[in-house]
């Protein structure tokens, strides 16, 4: 007598294949995490090195301080990072995502695929312009780090003081004047808010502001945000991160 094997009937497969869609669905939505380097030089690929996990696909990275290797024949993948003031960066490997310099530099020996935007470095140019030329970086971007300029109104020059054609019979100049001084005057149009004072008057508040919610305000990437938040840290700034339930929140203890 033949064994015969036992096949999964359709109903058990069709449950297989929906968990596996669902879980993939899952892991795409997941919002990114911040991940900070917490070390003056190693590996990336350490998990110690990080705080409080090993970056993902997912993740956003921070290299506060301090010198980051990624090894020859190593891949790393991540959602972004942010290199901070005088702060390292050596891609002798692979690394899938968008890199910033925020006063930092990059030594790119294997392969950048992401944008890598330059607020401001002190590697030479040149040499960053040469990466892109040669297709080891995706694309080099140099925006301006500020908020948007309002255009200046144009000054109203000013004439010597001719007769008033228009004066009534019976009237001097001083009651002219004195006339106008009592109209009311048009008040002057108010600046609109900068978007760095928008992520600082969200982060006054007392549970402070999520990077997401500062993103929203201001609609920047979270690189840029991160970038904006060392730069109120140059300017005198106390800035404290504090987690509520799992997320980070940023709040200013002390004003410039």
């Amino acid at each position: 007598m033949r064994a015969t094997a036992t096949r999964p009937n359709r109903a058990c497969r069709l449950l297989v294949s929906t968990s596996i869609v669902a879980a993939a669905a899952t892991l795409a939505s997941a919002p990114a995490r911040a991940q900070e380097w917490r070390n003056t030089l190693g590996n990336w690929n350490t998990p110690a090195n990080w705080s409080p996990i090993l970056p993902t696909a997912t993740d956003d990275a921070t290299i506060i301080s301090g010198n980051v290797i990624i090894p020859l024949g190593t891949t790393e993948t991540v959602n972004s990072v942010s290199v901070e003031v005088l702060s390292d960066l050596a891609v002798l490997g692979t690394l899938n995502g968008d890199v910033t310099l925020d006063n930092s530099t990059i030594l790119l020996r294997g392969r950048l695929n992401g944008d890598l935007t330059v607020l401001s470095t002190y590697a030479p140019l040149s040499q960053i312009e040469g990466w892109e030329r040669h297709g080891a970086v995706s694309r080099i971007r140099r925006p301006p780090m500020t908020d948007i300029a309002m255009p200046k109104s144009k000054r109203t020059r000013r004439f010597a003081r001719m007769p008033n054609s228009d004066a009534k019979p019976g009237t001097n100049g001083s009651e002219q004047s004195a006339d106008a001084a009592t109209a009311p005057t048009a008040e002057p149009p108010t600046k609109p808010e900068s978007r760095t004072a928008r992520i600082v008057t969200l982060m006054q508040r007392e549970q402070g502001a999520t990077l997401n919610e500062m993103i929203a305000a201001t609609g920047w990437l979270p690189h840029t945000t991160r970038a904006a938040l060392t730069g109120l840290k140059k300017k005198g700034h106390g800035i404290q991160r504090s987690a509520i339930d799992g997320v980070s929140h940023y709040t200013i203890t002390a004003a410039a």
